[in-house]
């Protein structure tokens, strides 16, 4: 352990307090994420939102997906992109989902 030490080979070893307080952070950042999709949606589906819309925001929502990472993780990067990735996912299947919405409701309008 001492030989590691002096080496520069030691291991960080988290305390509880933080791990737990990176846990919760973590777990509410992504709890949070991942509900908007669905509020979008329903936006969507409501006729507020379109996917043209969404689509033009996408480079905002890219940099509120990494702020929004950056502010809720720990500073580390793997951690930053672990979070930003999903939620980032999220948004583009949300995009996909809407252009499906919007699309399925032209068609039946047009039938009718």
């Amino acid at each position: 352990m001492l030989f590691s030490r002096w080496l520069g080979l030691a291991v960080y070893q988290w305390r509880a307090e933080e791990y737990v307080s990176f846990v919760i952070q973590f777990m509410l950042g992504m709890g949070l994420g991942f509900q908007v999709p669905v509020i979008l949606i329903v936006l969507v589906k409501l006729r507020v939102l379109d996917y043209k819309l969404l689509a033009r925001a996408r480079p905002y929502v890219i940099l509120i997906n990494l702020t929004l990472s950056a502010i809720l993780t720990p500073p580390d990067l793997v951690s930053q992109i672990m979070m930003a990735i999903p939620l980032q996912l999220m948004y583009e299947l949300t995009v996909l989902l809407a252009w499906f919405f919007t699309r399925k409701s032209k068609f039946t309008q047009q039938i009718q």
